[in-house]
């Protein structure tokens, strides 16, 4: 489906720093991570990249992150964004 650049201008996309990231227990996908976001405070949040990422890999790192998406619960967490990350053509 499509959306709308009005949609699209709604969205709210901030560079964090993750400072913490560890496993979701009983999740196989998840990852908690605990980004900081300067001077809009640090946020939790869920990203299903377990299989690509070690958590102590992703420490200091900086990503970019929707900032303004609805909260929701994942495995008992609250997550208050979402991690976007992109692959290239060969699965990098």
């Amino acid at each position: 489906s499509t959306v709308s650049i009005e949609t699209v201008a709604q969205v709210e996309l901030v560079v964090g720093t993750i400072e913490q990231a560890q496993i979701v227990e009983k999740s196989d996908k998840l990852l908690k991570l605990m980004v900081n976001f300067g001077h809009r405070g640090t946020r939790t949040i869920l990203a299903g990249i377990r299989a690509l990422y070690r958590p102590e890999d992703l420490i200091n790192t900086q990503a970019v992150f929707i900032y303004n998406l609805k909260p929701r619960m994942l495995m008992g967490h609250e997550s208050q964004g979402m991690l976007l990350i992109a692959q290239d053509g060969k699965g990098a």
